[in-house]
């Protein structure tokens, strides 16, 4: 009976809540200022994963060529006969 009135209650709060809510104050200025603001966002977070996982990327190369390369002073020389 417990969960019957939990799930009723929840049920209840959803549908009557849901046309207040929305997703971010900039999808509410969407419509009202046209938007600059809502579409400069939603490039940067399209962009940003891609950036960040091109960086990511960048700094493995790196990092797996200093690791190939010797460094100066190690570095074997011509041998003699």
């Amino acid at each position: 009976m417990r969960s019957l009135a939990l799930a009723a209650g929840v049920v209840i709060a959803l549908s009557t809540g849901a046309g207040k809510a929305t997703a971010c104050p900039s999808c509410g200025a969407r419509a009202k200022e046209g938007g600059a603001g809502y579409m400069a966002a939603t490039a940067v977070l399209v962009v940003l994963p891609f950036a960040s996982l091109g960086g990511f990327v960048l700094w493995l190369r790196r990092q797996d060529r200093e690791s190939l390369d010797p460094p100066d002073g190690d570095a074997p020389g011509p041998r003699e006969p």
